[in-house]
């Protein structure tokens, strides 16, 4: 995390950093573990957005993940597993969070190879 603080400390720019996981906690920190969001938030001082992502599957995950003070999301396997997931959130209609491997899927095949050889990547994929 310490070169992560010095990246953010000197950049005047939109960046982002992603974690795989928006609840991923700092590994290295010599703190309390704590989210790693919460500390760039705290590090950047609003000097530039700060992008939350990773897992964020669910319109609950979503409160969580703006929560520890993220200010804009960004979606990607998500999408994959459910492509009108921000209209259906807007709506209020349940979404699907895991891939559903019997329906045709329009996933192209290099990227499914890829989603099947990395296992949890993307949930529902096998």
């Amino acid at each position: 995390m310490r070169e992560t603080y010095s990246y953010f400390r000197g950049s005047e720019q939109n960046d982002n950093l992603s974690l795989g996981d928006f609840r991923a906690e700092a590994r290295r920190y010599s703190g309390e573990k704590e989210n790693r969001i919460k500390i760039l938030k705290r590090v950047i001082k609003g000097r530039v957005p700060l992008i939350g992502v990773g897992s964020i599957f669910s319109p609950e995950d979503a409160k969580e993940a703006i929560a520890t003070g993220a200010n804009l999301l960004a979606l990607g396997r998500e999408l994959l597993i459910e492509p009108h997931w921000v209209e259906k959130v807007a709506a209020g209609e349940p979404v699907i969070t895991a891939m559903d491997m019997s329906r045709d899927n329009i996933i192209p095949e290099p990227l499914m190879i890829r989603m099947k050889r990395n296992v949890g990547w993307v949930p529902g994929v096998k």
